[in-house]
């Protein structure tokens, strides 16, 4: 059984999480989710669910701390973009063609 200082601090929690869940536009029926219900999603939500995770975080930046391999995998990108092997997109753009590919 919960004691009262500990009923409350989840109480808090909860409501951090269902007014983060509100900003973000994520609908309410995604909320309590399983894991073997989100992977029933279509793609499109699954995107939607991803995109307001990753500006939760962006958001955070300087909490986050990158793996290793990312600055490895941020150097090929560029030598390959110096070398004129990689195709430049608008973020937007990029966004609209992953969400075609996911479809």
């Amino acid at each position: 059984m919960l004691d009262g200082p500990c009923k409350r601090r989840r109480s808090l929690h909860r409501n951090q999480a269902v007014g983060w869940l509100q900003r973000k536009g994520i609908p309410v029926r995604l909320w309590r989710m399983s894991i073997a219900e989100l992977r029933k999603l279509p793609a499109t939500e699954k995107l939607k669910i991803i995109e307001a995770l990753w500006s939760d975080l962006a958001a955070e930046d300087e909490s986050f701390v990158s793996p290793a391999w990312h600055e490895l995998a941020l150097r090929e990108t560029e030598a390959e973009f110096a070398a004129g092997r990689v195709e430049v997109l608008d973020w937007e753009d990029a966004k609209k063609e992953l969400r075609k590919r996911a479809e």
